[in-house]
């Protein structure tokens, strides 16, 4: 449905996870930008806080929405075993392939 939306409406905006996850700063001041919203410092603080490296990676009771998110973005790897990983990405791969490569598995 994401991938028939994206088509329908390339004027929209769609971003992945992994993208804001990887760069935090960038991703949201291009969500601001593209929403014509002013990227205050007080964002910038949230945004930097919430993803800093020094989080941690798994979540911790009271600090729920801080996160490692650099390295939580690819913290499946290390819960799932190999069969895990490749069992989900063949019965996912129709919808998976839309938005996501090989090499991102």
């Amino acid at each position: 449905m994401v991938n028939d939306y994206r088509t329908a409406h390339p004027d929209w905006l769609f971003v992945k996870h992994e993208e804001l996850s990887l760069d935090p700063l960038t991703g949201f001041q291009n969500i601001y930008a593209k929403l014509g919203l002013r990227f205050a410092a007080t964002a910038r603080g949230a945004i930097e806080k919430s993803s800093d490296s020094n989080n941690p990676i798994e979540q911790v009771p009271g600090k729920e929405f801080m996160r490692n998110s650099a390295v939580n973005v690819s913290n499946w790897r290390n819960r799932l075993t190999d069969r895990e990983i490749l069992t989900i990405k063949r019965r996912t791969h129709e919808v998976s392939r839309l938005f996501y490569t090989d090499a991102e598995w």
